[in-house]
């Protein structure tokens, strides 16, 4: 990560502890992290976020990084970390509407977060995921191909020796696109963390079904890379219907999932955040 000054602060929540990176000061931007990574994965955003004026508040949420790795399947439901992100605003004193910008896991997590809570936030720049209502009610057999893995977390200790298994081989396979796939591996690695990981496949997977159609209250960018091996573009570009307000869609060629390592996108997201969430 560039030189900046970190701040980083835990807070806890239902005796969950949940670690938080933060740095700059100014309108609060909120950074929401997906599998399997923490708040490094924004390595390249905090920076340029701080040196345009702005606060960035990076989590590692539940079951990630240095935060807590709860024992329980139920304690990774998304219901969890829309309280823990709330918890995460109040403790740092955040009350002016907040932007939010998340990617994967963290970005089903936040159409959820910002339909319970639309007054905290000014807008809205998901990546890669849609709202669940997009991936549950996709018929495209080209994503439930994609998504075989799924269905293979669930399986309770199977899947996590399967994983490890041969130095990681059937890991290092599934996540090849992922920039810093050492790093996570290593992350992996300590105890209770794939475990954890996998936790969000096995309690979120039958919440989807039942999380209804969530809304986006706010201007709305959506980014989507055509290197993404794990959604389709249907899934994001349908994300447009459940948008009250401006809708913009970003579609990046050449960036694999982790689309955020790609140099183009922290302009668009300075652009867009000049229009609605200014310094």
């Amino acid at each position: 990560m560039t030189a900046v000054n970190l701040r980083s602060t835990w807070l806890e929540r239902d005796g969950v502890r949940l670690h938080v990176t933060e740095a700059g000061e100014g309108p609060a931007v909120l950074l929401m992290h997906g599998y399997p990574d923490t708040h490094q994965v924004w390595h390249k955003q905090i920076p340029a976020l701080v040196a345009a004026g702005y606060r960035a508040i990076a989590p590692d949420l539940r079951g990630f990084g240095a935060s807590d790795k709860p024992a329980h399947i139920d304690e990774y439901l998304i219901p969890e970390t829309v309280a823990d992100m709330a918890q995460v605003l109040d403790s740092l004193g955040v009350s002016e509407p907040t932007a939010l910008i998340s990617h994967d896991w963290g970005s089903v997590a936040s159409w959820a977060l910002i339909d319970a809570m639309p007054e905290r936030f000014s807008c809205f720049a998901p990546m890669s995921a849609g709202p669940p209502q997009t991936f549950v009610n996709c018929t495209d057999l080209r994503q439930r191909e994609l998504s075989w893995y799924i269905l293979f977390f669930q399986m309770q200790g199977v899947a996590e020796e399967s994983l490890m298994a041969d130095d990681w081989r059937l890991y290092r396979d599934l996540f090849r696109s992922h920039p810093d796939l050492e790093e996570v591996i290593e992350q992996m690695s300590k105890p209770g963390a794939l475990t954890a990981g996998l936790n969000w496949y096995r309690a979120n997977f039958p919440w989807l079904s039942n999380a209804g159609e969530l809304q986006a209250f706010a201007p709305t960018m959506g980014f989507w890379s055509d290197g993404d091996h794990f959604l389709t573009e249907e899934l994001m570009i349908g994300a447009g219907r459940y948008v009250t307000g401006c809708w913009d869609y970003q579609r990046l060629r050449g960036a694999s999932h982790w689309l955020m390592q790609d140099d183009r996108v922290n302009r668009l997201l300075l652009n867009f955040l000049a229009s609605h969430h200014p310094v």
